[in-house]
Formats: C-alpha cells, structure tokens, sequence
C-alpha cells in the first residue's frame, strides 16, 4: 500500500506568503500543489506526505482545521505523514496545546515577511532577545536570517520541512 502512494501534496492557503513558500519547496523537491479549498480526504489519500501551508491552523482559517481533522481520523498514521507550515504565525511554549487534537503533527513556523525594514517592534525585540540569549530555536532562525539580510528562503532554514517531505522526520 505505502509504495502505491505517490510522495508528496502541499496543501496551499491562497495567501500571497504561502504561495510564496509552496512556490519555494516546490523548487527544491518534487511535490504536487493543490489549493486547500479544492482539497477532500480523497484527493490526498494517494500522498505519503501531506503538508498544510497556511497562515493560522487553529482559528484563521476555517478549510484547514476540518479537512486536518478529517485526516487525522481516517488516514493511517503509518502509511501517510502530516505536517503544518503556519507562515506568520509566532509559535511559542503554548503551541502544541493550541492544536488540540492535532499536537503529534510536526509544526513549522515561517515568517510571512522577510524585510528588516517592516518588521513590527515585536519582530525587533524578539530577534534581540534570541541574538543575546544565544539559544535560537529552529522557528527563529529564518527571522534572524531576514534581520541580517539573508534570503529567507535558504534552504538552512526550511531544513526541518524538507526532512519531513524526504521520510527522515
């Protein structure tokens, strides 16, 4: 059954941020994209990985959390791999409890805006914080990247994604 199943779909929020990362990975491996509007448990059933981008899992979004639920429930957790890139979505102690019923899938966090210019003064102090800290956990390091000027999109950065869509996570 696991070698009937084609590798990988991307499920898109139609967010300029998370076309922008679709776009990205789509470059790096070969995956399949479908909109999460169009996307039903049956046309993911055929994918070993199944990976939601979207801007909030939880509450902002309202296919995300459904169709999720639905995968959890009837796609078998040894023959298909879920994940969740929340883009712009500040992750923190609290957020596997923020999933619920979601908490044993892998989340990824990406920033949906990558000039230092516009960053808020949040986005400022929280870089600054980490930076004197000296522990940067894996969700901060593409913020700190933008904040020196890097491209977000190194492939450094999305590392823990890539693992996922290459069956190492």
């Amino acid at each position: 059954m696991k070698d009937d199943l084609v590798h990988t779909v991307l499920l898109v929020e139609d967010a300029p941020c998370c076309r922008q990362y679709a776009s990205y990975l789509s470059d790096l491996r070969n995956v399949d994209t479908l909109d999460l509007k169009q996307a039903t448990v049956s046309k993911i059933k055929p994918y070993a990985v199944i990976l939601f981008i979207v801007t909030a899992p939880v509450t902002g979004n309202m296919e995300a959390p459904a169709l999720l639920s639905r995968c959890v429930r009837l796609l078998d957790p040894d023959t298909h791999r879920l994940g969740l890139l929340t883009v712009g979505l500040m992750p923190d102690d609290q957020a596997p409890s923020l999933l619920g019923e979601f908490d044993q899938i892998p989340l990824f966090y990406a920033r949906s805006d990558w000039k230092p210019s516009e960053f808020t003064w949040q986005d400022q102090m929280t870089v600054s914080l980490w930076k004197k800290a000296g522990t940067v956990p894996e969700w901060m390091k593409p913020l700190l990247a933008s904040q020196g000027g890097q491209n977000f999109a190194s492939p450094a950065n999305l590392d823990p994604v890539l693992d996922l869509i290459d069956g190492r996570l």
